[in-house]
């Protein structure tokens, strides 16, 4: 089988979206060495997304840096789309792959299947991990234009049980396939040897030896949604420290530095944290989309505490993969936290439980349910 995966994001932008194109290309590939998985992306720089991100390049993996012309929008940029979408078209009707794949790019997906006929072997095979209902004030013509699409596509699933359940009320059929847990925890080592309640004494000498003290870790999006902002504002310097991976924040008992690759995250941040913390906000798309993050943390060896987000506790469940609390609400926040200081039984179940539940739901596994989709409906 020949499949082609299409983006119309620069591969080096370091968002979740592209981190997990990244690593299904990677997987994908590997996962089935007899057939050619080839990605489409925008001209840019190639390979660190790869290497910097932990992922191998199978010789089956063919990339494909295509003509765009940037166009600046916030921070990452994005394509000119008449230019990469035509370009886009020709690498295709030149590779002629047996599956077209891609997710989230509704302008690109409707160009494509708009021209399919010259794509004869192809099968249209689409990712739904946002829609445009849950966008800020969408139009009803954009709702309707984005459900005629998916009702053209010849294979689709979503990432959430709540994304399923908005296709089926616009009566559309779709399985939930989440990205599985990309890491594998024997990678990591354990948690730093803590205290009866929790806390890690600091190394060495000089000041601060000696001194019980609880260090809680967060890497990734820090956009308002995530709820970084909420927390920091709100952090009692009495609970410890935080420590941040993802952006600049400044207060007492607050650590952070900028973006960080997962290959850094085992040197420069399980080091410094006896527990993890998903502070995520009920708001936007935060109650329906994947979090990315939610998977990543299960194979880091530390107890987590986590927003009750629908999407976040299909993957974390409530005392026995995490603690979790109402989101945007400090006290039961608090009141979680406090657990996992001073519960070492429960720190430990929750790591065991965790790292039990990064096995099985590996992201190899995804990946093999991945094939199983577009294998089945061949």
């Amino acid at each position: 089988m020949k499949l082609a995966i299409v983006i119309n994001e620069f591969l080096t932008a370091p968002t979740a979206r592209m981190l997990n194109v990244s690593r299904l290309a990677s997987f994908a590939a590997a996962a089935r060495p007899g057939c050619e998985v080839h990605l489409l992306f925008p001209a840019g720089k190639i390979a660190p997304p790869f290497e910097a991100r932990g992922l191998s390049r199978p010789k089956n993996l063919f990339l494909h840096p295509l003509p765009a012309v940037r166009k600046m929008k916030g921070h990452f940029g994005l394509t000119l789309n008449v230019i990469f979408y035509h370009s886009c078209l020709w690498e295709l009707q030149k590779l002629q792959p047996d599956v077209v794949f891609s997710a989230s790019f509704h302008k690109l997906w409707k160009f494509l299947l708009d021209r399919r006929s010259t794509l004869p072997r192809a099968r249209f095979a689409y990712e739904v991990h946002g829609m445009a209902e849950i966008n800020p004030d969408p139009s009803q013509e954009k709702i309707a234009d984005e459900i005629a699409l998916f009702k053209r596509t010849d294979v689709l699933w979503c990432t959430t049980g709540m994304l399923r359940e908005l296709l089926s009320r616009r009566g559309i059929t779709a399985e939930v396939l989440p990205y599985g847990c990309p890491m594998n925890p024997d990678d990591f080592p354990p948690s730093p040897k803590a205290t009866a309640d929790g806390t890690t004494p600091p190394e060495g000498g000089g000041k601060g030896a000696g001194e019980k003290i609880f260090r809680l870790g967060y890497f990734g999006s820090v956009y308002p949604e995530q709820g970084v902002d909420w927390l920091v504002k709100n952090w009692n310097p009495g609970w410890g420290e935080l420590h941040i991976a993802g952006g600049i924040f400044h207060g007492k008992n607050i650590f952070s530095r900028g973006k960080i690759f997962h290959r850094d995250v085992v040197k420069k941040l399980l080091p410094n944290v006896d527990a993890l913390v998903i502070p995520a906000l009920r708001m936007g798309r935060t109650p329906y989309v994947f979090f990315t993050k939610a998977h990543d943390y299960l194979a880091l060896k530390r107890p987590i505490i986590a927003a009750n987000l629908p999407p976040i506790a299909e993957v974390l469940r409530d005392g026995r993969e995490a603690l979790l609390f109402e989101p945007g609400d400090i006290r039961d926040f608090a009141h979680a936290l406090e657990k996992i200081k001073t519960d070492g039984d429960l720190r430990a179940r929750l790591v065991e439980n965790s790292v039990k539940r990064a096995r099985e739901s590996s992201y190899e596994k995804s990946v093999e349910k991945f094939w199983e989709l577009l294998e089945v409906n061949r």
